[in-house]
């Protein structure tokens, strides 16, 4: 009780102190660093979420929690310390599933790669995700996961491909063009 409340507490330095102290603790700090997920610190969700990573505890109220971090949390270091935390679980976070095909549609690439490979390892099949990412409205996604179905060998990519960088029908041509290479794109 008194790590935690130092965990939670205004001086990074001492929630970093008390963190490598449940540490310690081990297993029996797993109900701790769940309830630390939820932190108002980000330097306490990054480190809780990375820390899960190393316990090989599946229980579910862990896997909850890692992947509602992983869907839901404001920063990209904590989601991606989710996502690898619950891929070294492997089929026994499954249950996570839901909340990592969530991510299948995200806006950065990494964080969908992340979760592509993630559900591999918990023994789900992406392919249905990844085929509802292809209709997404925005064309970065659509490319994005194109490029990542391929890269997987999938070939449901195939068909979509005429689809996938095509600009909004509200556009003439000529303004669909200008607008496509005025418009920067993140990298694929």
């Amino acid at each position: 009780a008194i790590l935690q409340e130092a965990a939670e507490g205004d001086d990074a330095t001492v929630r970093s102190l008390a963190l490598r102290g449940l540490q310690k603790v081990g297993v029996p700090a797993v109900p701790v660093f769940v309830d630390l997920l939820a932190s108002k610190h980000v330097d306490v969700r990054r480190q809780c979420a990375a820390l899960l990573g190393g316990i090989p505890v599946n229980d579910k109220s862990v896997i909850v929690a890692l992947g509602y971090s992983a869907a839901k949390d404001q920063d990209y270091q904590v989601r991606r310390s989710a996502l690898a935390a619950l891929r070294g679980r492997g089929a026994g976070a499954k249950l996570a599933e839901p909340y990592v095909s969530m991510l299948l549609i995200d806006i950065d690439p990494q964080i969908r790669q992340d979760a592509f490979h993630t559900l591999q390892s918990l023994g789900v099949d992406p392919r249905p995700g990844l085929k509802k990412a292809l209709s997404h409205p925005d064309p970065a996604v659509r490319i994005n996961t194109a490029s990542l179905m391929m890269g997987s060998g999938s070939t449901v990519v195939v068909g979509a491909l005429p689809t996938l960088a095509r600009p909004p029908p509200s556009l003439p041509p000529h303004a669909a063009m200008t607008a496509a290479v005025a418009t920067p794109k993140p990298p694929i």
